[in-house]
């Protein structure tokens, strides 16, 4: 009786499901990527500590200390966006970016402003406060051309004329401030422009005017850093743009 009850327990033991094999782990796959470093500074040029520096495309991001520097592992062979975040501050975007896998390049400033700072701009261009602005910094890639008296302006993507409701704002020398006062661009202002009472949108087309020099399109490439098209502008939001010319 024993030895019947023996064999019906492993019988029984032999039906019972055996349990599945663990599922071998998927690596993920391997992206190339470069590194890029600045500093994030107010309209002072001072640093700004606390500030979240982020790759939108990725997860990488790096919060700023006191001297505000930030580095950031990026996607390479790909258009990559960086943005900022900090408390009480606007929101910050870099034009759209693009690096050669394993570059290493540094010096990639971004303006800081605090959030009131955006409404008390657009509030030159009208009551729609909730509106962003653009920061216009102009580069001229020979250094035969300077910013000095030129003018900007933002263009409706469609008809490429000047969009309703924004302004061009201009920055004395030494300054990061709008003045209504000063109706063009001025050397060692910081930046040379604000555009204001901008829509939310992105592809707005820059114009820059000034006689003997030529804007460059985008993509242009600076400093091993190619900067790409697709501008975007968000709600209460800064857009941190160059303009490149000759």
């Amino acid at each position: 009786m024993y030895r019947l009850f023996l064999v019906a327990l492993l019988a029984a033991a032999c039906q019972q499901p055996r349990p599945s094999d663990p599922l071998p782990e998927i690596p993920k796959p391997e992206y190339a990527t470069a590194t890029l470093s600045g500093r994030v500074l107010d309209g002072n040029n001072l640093p700004v500590e606390g500030v979240i520096v982020t790759v939108s495309e990725t997860d990488s991001s790096y919060t700023t200390a006191a001297d505000g520097l930030y580095v950031l592992r990026v996607p390479a062979s790909t258009t990559f966006t960086v943005r900022t975040n900090k408390p009480l501050y606007a929101g910050t975007t870099v034009s759209p970016l693009w690096l050669e896998p394993d570059r290493v390049v540094s010096g990639l400033d971004i303006l800081a402003i605090p959030s009131s700072s955006v409404g008390a701009y657009n509030a030159n261009a009208g009551f729609d406060e909730e509106r962003g602005v653009i920061a216009i910094h102009v580069v001229s890639l020979s250094g035969r051309c300077d910013a000095s008296n030129a003018t900007v302006s933002i263009l409706n993507p469609e008809t490429l004329q000047p969009m309703p409701g924004a302004k061009s704002l201009y920055v004395k020398t030494g300054t990061s401030q709008p003045d209504r006062n000063v109706t063009a661009m001025q050397n060692g202002s910081r930046p040379n422009a604000w555009l204001v009472g901008v829509p939310e949108g992105q592809n707005y087309p820059v114009r820059f005017e000034k006689t003997g020099c030529a804007p460059l399109q985008f993509p242009v490439v600076h400093q091993n850093l190619t900067y790409q098209p697709g501008l975007r502008v968000a709600l209460h939001g800064v857009a941190q743009v160059p303009v490149f010319v000759e």
